[in-house]
């Protein structure tokens, strides 16, 4: 968090605008019919929140709760929090198709795994593309609506908006724009592969500051600049001349701080008997504790079944181990049986048939490492073969490949003469038993007559 001066002389100089996919306040509605207000425990609300309350500025984000078009006025705005106004939240509505190409499509389809050094292929969909733009347009209207001169610091937060500092940049020339991508930039090679890298840079670009959490983020983003680009990038990577416009480009570790009250926190033995005794847990048991998300990036899949694998390699701790997880969107703890449906105690649960295609792909790794073995055994029992006869010389470069084009030829000739023998016919008189086996090298970058 800044200091507290630091803090008024940004709130002195200019309105303060957020603008992030996620809201930090929600308004659900339950099954009795009220409405509840639900703050959210995301790490940007935690991080982007006191400089809002201290600034008294506005928050643009998405309204996705089931009651959130109930608490708004009829310019879809609202004070938050309810008993204590800091700030303004101001919502944008968008419908299930459009928050699928969106949000689903191109930002979690396609930049997410594009981001993240994950083994997940990313999928590019023209829709999504249009999706994605069409959102970044509604919400940076918001933006507009909500700025009371042309001259706001607009905070731009993460991938849901790589198109957002461009389109304000247009309608607010004089603003200040800061965008944080709180994700991994990824390297220029793998960047390269998205059909339109080059406008996610000219959106990006559009902004005063670009930062990121990681100098190595910080130096792949202005390498593909250079890459993609027709801009001028300092030999630091630090500033981007781009359209007339200097961009500067910084790292900021985004981070949470430390709450005091945890520094006298109860010591862990006294938490864990407190806990045992009010989840009637015998003294031997093992407690894991998790906060879990339900993202691929994020390991919770290789968590629950190293959890399952550490039960099945060591059975002394069936029946003493009690997983807790703090899950967002869906739950993967099945109810503890002894504690009722409230308990957040439970048992890991991971299906039958994902436990079953997860092993199956261990196993087809696993053969298709034994059939690389396989095959790079056979390779090298080839190139010995024809180094022998080859006089025992290395096979290198051109030499290799007339060798490797001879033996295909050998080949080639003794499975036609053993068919010519079955009919009666000698194998010489075969068409491949001519001089050089029959093979002829292919003449590179040209069209053959037929």
């Amino acid at each position: 968090m800044l200091p507290g001066a630091a803090l008024q002389e940004i709130c002195n100089r200019a309105q303060v605008i957020v603008l992030s996919n996620r809201q930090p306040y929600s308004h659900e509605l339950r099954p009795d019919g009220e409405v509840e207000v639900t703050h959210s425990a995301s790490g940007l609300v935690h991080a982007v929140e006191p400089l809002l309350a201290a600034c008294g500025g506005v928050w643009v984000a998405h309204g996705s709760g089931s009651a959130d078009r109930r608490s708004v006025d009829e310019f879809d705005r609202l004070n938050v929090p309810a008993d204590n106004p800091q700030y303004r939240l101001r919502r944008v509505w968008l419908t299930d198709d459009e928050y699928a190409g969106y949000y689903y499509g191109f930002a979690n389809d396609a930049l997410w795994p594009l981001c993240h050094r994950a083994f997940a292929k990313p999928v590019f969909r023209a829709a999504d593309l249009d999706a994605y733009w069409a959102a970044n347009a509604r919400f940076v209207d918001a933006v507009c609506e909500e700025s009371v001169d042309d001259s706001p610091i607009v905070l731009v937060q993460d991938y849901h908006f790589a198109f957002a500092p461009a389109m304000l940049r247009e309608q607010l020339p004089h603003s200040t724009i800061v965008t944080f991508w709180h994700v991994p930039w990824p390297e220029r090679q793998r960047f390269s592969i998205c059909p339109w890298g080059s406008q996610l840079l000219n959106g990006l670009l559009g902004s005063s500051i670009v930062g990121f959490q990681t100098d190595s983020d910080r130096q792949n983003f202005a390498a593909a600049v250079r890459l993609t680009l027709e801009a001028r990038v300092n030999d630091a990577g630090t500033e981007v001349l781009y359209n007339g416009r200097t961009v500067a480009l910084r790292v900021y570790a985004a981070s949470i701080a430390w709450t005091p009250e945890l520094d006298d926190a109860v010591p862990v033995a006294d938490c864990r008997a407190s806990v045992c005794e009010a989840l009637a847990l015998p003294d031997d048991v093992r407690i894991a504790v998790g906060v879990d998300r339900l993202d691929y990036t994020k390991g919770i899949e290789e968590k629950l079944l190293a959890v399952e694998q550490l039960l099945e390699m060591y059975q002394e701790y069936q029946n003493r181990l009690v997983n807790q997880s703090r899950v967002r969107h869906r739950r993967l703890l099945s109810d503890h049986p002894a504690r009722g449906p409230s308990s957040p105690v439970g048992r890991l649960a991971i299906s039958p048939r994902r436990r079953r295609l997860c092993r199956q792909q261990s196993a087809r790794r696993h053969e298709s490492g034994v059939q690389g073995v396989r095959a790079g055994a056979h390779r090298r029992a080839r190139d010995t073969r024809a180094q022998h006869l080859c006089g025992g010389r290395p096979l290198t470069g051109r030499r290799a490949a007339d060798q490797s084009l001879r033996c295909a030829g050998h080949r080639r000739r003794d499975r036609a003469g053993a068919g010519n023998a079955g009919r009666g016919t000698a194998g010489t008189d075969a068409p491949d038993a001519q001089d050089g086996c029959g093979v002829r090298r292919p003449s590179v970058g040209r069209r053959h007559a037929g």
